[in-house]
């Protein structure tokens, strides 16, 4: 492979804000809650909300899913 150096290519901005394929679910009020089929969808679901200032809780279903409630 040949590599080709570049000059004079502008650095695309950084994203800001949410970026996450859960974004729509920042406008949850409290109480509300979502079920979702993985735990790594749950956990992503968390670290979103906590990174935006909001408190959830996590509960394991009886059918394997995780349903997540957002507390504050």
């Amino acid at each position: 492979m040949k590599l080709q150096v570049k000059s004079g290519v502008p650095i695309p901005p950084r994203k800001t804000g949410a970026s996450s394929k859960f974004e729509a679910l920042l406008t949850m009020k409290k109480g509300d809650s979502v079920l979702l089929p993985t735990l790594a969808d749950a956990n992503a679901i968390k670290m979103l909300f906590s990174r935006n200032g909001m408190g959830t809780t996590m509960r394991k279903q009886i059918d394997g899913t995780y349903m997540v409630w957002r507390i504050f």
